[in-house]
């Protein structure tokens, strides 16, 4: 019963007194991995009345995606061999693949 109420009351200290610093770095780890809950739900209070926040968080998302589209996408051949090609697009793909969980 104490941890769980220590853990409220961190949790609500976490909401009530969340930094920008705080909240960019949790949008950060998000795109790594789950984040505690406690720590999600504060930045997400904080992004509520923070248009700052908000953006970093947007930037965040479009960076991302734009890092995942480009490892999927063929690169270019500057000159290396179909095998070489084969296997960097296979290392770049498995990558994505353990960051998104697939198999």
């Amino acid at each position: 019963m104490r941890s769980l109420v220590r853990g409220l009351i961190a949790a609500l200290r976490l909401i009530l007194f969340a930094k920008c610093e705080h909240t960019s770095r949790v949008a950060s780890d998000e795109l790594d991995g789950p984040v505690d809950r406690a720590d999600r739900i504060a930045a997400r209070l904080h992004e509520a009345v923070c248009p700052g926040c908000r953006r970093v968080r947007d930037q965040l998302r479009v960076i991302d995606e734009a890092m995942r589209r480009r490892a999927r996408a063929k690169p270019p051949s500057h000159g290396l061999s179909p095998e070489a090609r084969e296997r960097i697009n296979a290392a770049l793909l498995d990558a994505v693949n353990d960051e998104d969980g697939d198999p």
